[in-house]
């Protein structure tokens, strides 16, 4: 791994990794403070194009601001490549199973709470799901495992009472044609405790910069959402010197 001054408040060491599970290791990207410390930490589960460059900006960028950011693969490093079409990327995703994924968040979580992660605070866990990937954050994601739930143009046909009780951050797009203002809209009346936003004129993909409907800046707003929302539910404090 590297190191990298940039925005925010933290150092960070970011790169490429893997995680132990009982049987395996499971390929992943990281990105967390450098200095010495048990942060808080997210998991974050990517759409159906997968561990992207646009999502590994993403975990730096929140990295920077005191998170331990852990970005699974859910292709373990099969995926179909940059160079797939939508359609590619659609027929791989749709070969992922359910079960397998969820066990590689359970194995997630699970590392991040190990005695011998030093870096991450094993009480107080987030999880992002973006796009299509948010599925498995809503079904195995819930108040017994993590404090903050964000989710970022995920259809939500799958919030279960589990989820609704964890403080939850959405972020949309008003032009969504998977996710329709609607869907938000009844979500948010539906849990008037969570935090919801619509982004006019924006579709799905806006957080990605290698997404068709990467927003710029729906995308900087978000990720300042993000940061004050993940801070808020899991304290993050500012960093000590050396």
């Amino acid at each position: 791994m590297s190191v990298l001054p940039g925005e925010g408040t933290h150092v960070i060491l970011y790169g490429s990794t893997s995680f132990p599970t009982r049987a395996t290791h499971l390929p992943a990207y990281l990105a967390r403070p450098d200095l010495a410390g048990a942060y808080p930490a997210v998991v974050v589960v990517p759409a159906a194009e997968g561990v992207t460059s646009g999502i590994k900006d993403v975990a730096r960028r929140l990295a920077r601001h005191g998170l331990a950011v852990l970005v699974l693969d859910p292709y373990r490093g099969g995926g179909p490549g940059r160079r797939a079409t939508p359609e590619e990327r659609e027929a791989a995703f749709a070969r992922l199973e359910d079960r397998r994924v969820l066990a590689d968040l359970d194995a997630g979580l699970a590392y991040l709470r190990r005695p011998g992660t030093e870096w991450a605070d094993p009480a107080r866990l987030g999880v992002l799901g973006i796009g299509a990937g948010g599925r498995w954050v809503l079904l195995g994601a819930g108040e017994d495992r993590v404090r903050a739930i964000a989710l970022a143009y995920t259809p939500l046909a799958g919030l279960d009472d589990a989820v609704v009780r964890v403080p939850l951050l959405g972020l949309y797009g008003r032009a969504d044609e998977s996710v329709s203002a609607s869907d938000v809209e009844a979500a948010h009346a539906r849990l008037p405790q969570s935090e919801w936003v619509l982004y006019d004129g924006v579709g799905g993909g806006f957080l990605d910069d290698g997404s068709a409907g990467y927003d710029p800046e729906a995308a900087e707003d978000a990720l300042e959402r993000l940061v004050e929302f993940f801070a808020a539910r899991l304290a993050v404090s500012a960093p000590t010197p050396r």
